[in-house]
């Protein structure tokens, strides 16, 4: 998943209204066609698209510059300007936050955008910048609310910060019934995906490449300490 997070725990971004905004001044198709050459599918500013408890049905976002000027103008946003804090910590942050700046320029909104070091990115983002860049691998959508979207979460970007919101998620949780928990998992999401500072725009497909000269890859499960070990690999 690639996206933005607006720090929804700050003006402007604690208005609904000006997070929405951005989610409707965001060229999605445009950023997959250059950020991912293409090969992605458009994301609808919700994590897990295809996994279990993913709220299937929901309309596509979709770009609408003079709503997202309206908006901008009743929250005092418009002709004002916003920090994005970018980095080369990842491919394809840089050159995203650079387009969303000139989508941004089109519905009358500023960026001022400011590169940090890649070592350091992804904790330095969790406190600078208004904007940022976003992205997360393959984990439950349970498990990437709870580490990224509840009041204290260790890697909350968008400092989304709900009691209300932490509830309705523990309730969840909690539900045996899989239909119920379901349900109660969309209202959720939806919520989050109406109220929130997730603005996710892509969802890149998994590339991989194989070559007959490259020797030492082990087999080992994602996300462990023997995976993509490529200290340990040589060519022929």
């Amino acid at each position: 998943m690639q996206g933005f997070a607006l720090k929804t725990a700050r003006p402007p971004f604690d208005d609904p209204d000006a997070a929405m905004a951005v989610k409707l001044l965001v060229d999605r198709e445009r950023l997959v066609e250059v950020v991912c050459s293409g090969r992605a599918e458009l994301g609808n500013d919700l994590y897990g698209k295809g996994y279990t408890y993913y709220p299937d049905g929901l309309e596509q976002r979709e770009r609408d510059v003079a709503e997202a000027r309206r908006l901008l103008r009743r929250t005092g946003l418009y002709n004002k300007k916003v920090s994005f804090y970018t980095s080369t910590a990842a491919d394809g942050f840089a050159q995203a936050a650079h387009l969303f700046s000139e989508q941004a320029g089109e519905a009358g909104l500023k960026v001022e955008i400011t590169n940090g070091p890649p070592e350091s990115y992804f904790t330095d983002a969790l406190s600078m910048g208004t904007v940022t860049n976003h992205r997360c691998g393959a984990m439950t959508i349970p498990t990437y609310i709870s580490e990224r979207l509840l009041s204290g979460a260790p890697q909350n970007a968008t400092a989304w910060q709900h009691a209300d919101f932490d509830d309705a998620f523990t309730a969840a949780r909690a539900v045996v019934d899989d239909e119920t928990r379901t349900r109660r998992y969309r209202s959720v999401q939806t919520t989050l995906r109406e109220r929130g500072g997730l603005v996710l725009w892509g969802h890149p497909e998994w590339l991989n490449a194989v070559s007959r000269t490259l020797q030492g890859v082990r087999e080992a499960p994602p996300n462990t300490v023997d995976w993509a070990r490529f200290d340990t690999v040589w060519l022929d």
